[in-house]
């Protein structure tokens, strides 16, 4: 008798778990955009693809030897994570 609950329950419970960790992953990782000024290349130039750096650290975090901003207005620098 119970190994038939058991096996009656447990697809259930598995589903049920499954549902539940679906919404607790995340799909796609949104960077925001970061900015520089490449002074062969006129006007601000933008990284959609964002970068993974915060606006507070020591090491600063650079696009081909640019330094990179936060803001289209260059005044919040990006650093590398440490």
């Amino acid at each position: 008798m119970k190994t038939k609950i058991f096996k009656s329950v447990l697809p259930f419970f598995a589903a049920v778990f499954a549902i539940g960790l679906a919404f607790a992953t995340e799909a796609k990782s949104v960077n925001d955009p970061a900015y520089y000024d490449d002074p062969n290349i006129p006007g601000i130039q933008t990284l959609e693809e964002g970068v993974d750096c915060p606006t507070e650290g020591i090491v600063e975090c650079t696009h081909n030897g640019f330094q990179l901003y936060a803001d289209p207005g260059l005044t919040m620098e990006l650093y590398k994570r440490q």
